[in-house]
């Protein structure tokens, strides 16, 4: 029995089986590759995703495609998931963005392509799609939520990203069989793991978010990419190695893999623009005068409090309850306020813990 097998018909913990560990980490061929080295591709799970695709390590996309179909558990970033933007240089063609979409669609069975309250993966092909899978999140009706955008985003879209999936020599090279048990099976192991982070890790994840604040300040009206990205990658290293503790030297790892990935970003980002005929085939995307637009009264209200409470109290985390009961939310509003937090999570504006419940800004 695979893992993928034993987690349809059972609610025991798939380790607790006793299935050994999934098939991909004892392949003989590929286990030269797996484990952290100099280089984050050398990986037997982004191998494998690698081996779909001619050329793929020259654009780096065997990562950006692992990344985002490992995905991330919760944090100090909020919600789990991961999120990636999809970028061709082929022209005005729409089929590198489609075989994006025909790889994930044929590795992964359809009902991880769906809701199921586990692990959902979905690739975003037009912005009402976008909505319901951001309703979802906002809902925290699955505790990992991963997509892909495969159109042009602009500031109305509120999920963020962490990588890029460039297509620029890479070429699809089909896949005969429905999905690759092995990559599934690896997947549902690995995503049992939730690296534990430490008191000086969560400040080392708190700089990352600022430094990423920084990178991309003079870039802010066209990046979409999350304050947390450093933080969400290195999860990703670890469940991809199954390592179950977060490291300083993994996120140093994640803090090169996100500098060298956010400059083609914005390289591709700043010629969308001049060019959009390159990115997508859903040319819908808004300009923005100024990324404040984004942060309205009642999201700076909830930061205030946030400050405030810390400030008045002396205490170092604010609970949601607290956030409740100062900003007078009644019945029916934990919508609105969860929508502001997560907002203020994704700018890098605060930081959360205990599956967020608790909460503290990382600025004045």
């Amino acid at each position: 029995m695979r893992y993928y097998d034993a987690v349809k018909v059972t609610e025991m913990n798939p380790l607790d089986l006793d299935l050994g560990k999934p098939n991909l980490y004892n392949d003989d061929v590929v286990m030269r590759f797996f484990g952290l080295k100099d280089e984050f591709k050398e990986n037997a799970f982004v191998h494998r995703i690698g081996s779909y695709w001619k050329d793929a390590d020259k654009d780096n996309l065997d990562w950006s495609l692992a990344v985002l179909l490992m995905s991330c558990p919760d944090g100090a970033w909020g919600e789990g998931g991961t999120g990636g933007e999809s970028f061709s240089e082929y022209g005005s063609t729409k089929q590198s963005l489609k075989e994006i979409k025909q790889f994930t669609d044929s590795i992964l069975p359809k009902d991880l392509r769906a809701p199921n309250g586990i692990y959902e993966y979905y690739s975003l092909s037009e912005r009402s799609t976008s909505a319901r899978v951001e309703n979802r999140r906002l809902r925290r009706a699955c505790p990992e939520i991963s997509y892909n955008y495969l159109y042009n985003i602009g500031p109305d879209d509120m999920m963020p990203i962490q990588v890029a999936a460039v297509i620029r020599d890479a070429r699809y090279k089909g896949i005969k069989a429905l999905y690759d048990p092995d990559i599934i099976d690896f997947m549902i192991y690995a995503q049992m793991i939730k690296p534990s982070i430490n008191d000086d890790l969560i400040k080392a994840i708190e700089k990352s978010a600022l430094r990423v604040n920084k990178i991309k300040d003079r870039n802010v009206v066209i990046s979409s990419i999350d304050s947390y990205a450093i933080g969400k990658l290195t999860s990703a290293l670890c469940r991809m190695n199954l390592n179950e503790k977060m490291t300083e030297s993994m996120i140093y790892e994640a803090t090169k893999i996100f500098e060298d990935n956010y400059k083609q970003y914005i390289d591709l980002r700043e010629r969308s623009e001049e060019h959009p005929y390159r990115q997508s085939y859903n040319l819908d995307y808004a300009k923005s005068q100024n990324m404040g637009d984004r942060v309205t009264t009642k999201d700076q209200k909830v930061f205030n409090i946030i400050k405030d409470a810390r400030e008045e109290l002396g205490i170092e985390w604010v609970s949601k309850t607290m956030i409740q009961e100062r900003g007078e939310y009644g019945i029916g509003q934990d919508y609105d306020l969860m929508y502001s937090l997560q907002l203020l999570l994704n700018l890098g504006h605060i930081i959360s813990r205990k599956n967020m419940n608790e909460f503290k800004n990382i600025h004045p």
